[in-house]
C-alpha cells in the first residue's frame, strides 16, 4: 500500500518531468533555425505575391529576399524612380515584413542609337 506522501511526490515528479520535455522542444534549436527559414521563404512568396498583383506596374526585374526577422531585401531594376518607391511600398505592406532594404536601381533610359 502506498503512502500519501507517495502519490503526491509521483504526482510532482511527473509534473516535472513534462514541463521539462515541454521546454526541450521549444529550446530546440534545429527546430528554431528551420521554422525561421519556412517564415522567410513564406514572407519572399508573399512580397512576390504583392508585387504580381500590382498589374498596372511591370515588377519583372525585381528580386526579392529574405532574411532574419523579415528583412526583406529588394533588388534588381526598375524603370523609373515612382516605380521604385511603389515597389517599397507595395513590399512593406505586406504581412511579416518586419524591415526593407532597398537595393533597387532606376534603369538608365537608353538613347535610341543604343
Amino acid at each position: 500500500m502506498k503512502r500519501p506522501g507517495q502519490k503526491l511526490f509521483s504526482i510532482f515528479l511527473g509534473a516535472i518531468l513534462l514541463a521539462g520535455g515541454f521546454a526541450g522542444c521549444a529550446s530546440n534549436p534545429e527546430k528554431t533555425v528551420h521554422g525561421n527559414l519556412l517564415d522567410d521563404k513564406v514572407t519572399t512568396e508573399r512580397v512576390h505575391a504583392a508585387l504580381n498583383r500590382a498589374s498596372q506596374t511591370d515588377f519583372k526585374q525585381v528580386q526579392v529576399s529574405t532574411g532574419a526577422n523579415g528583412a526583406v531585401v529588394l533588388s534588381g531594376t526598375v524603370a523609373s524612380p515612382e516605380i521604385q518607391k511603389r515597389a517599397v511600398q507595395i513590399a512593406l505592406g505586406v504581412d511579416r515584413v518586419k524591415s526593407l532594404t532597398d537595393h533597387l536601381k532606376v534603369q538608365k533610359n537608353r538613347s535610341p542609337s543604343q
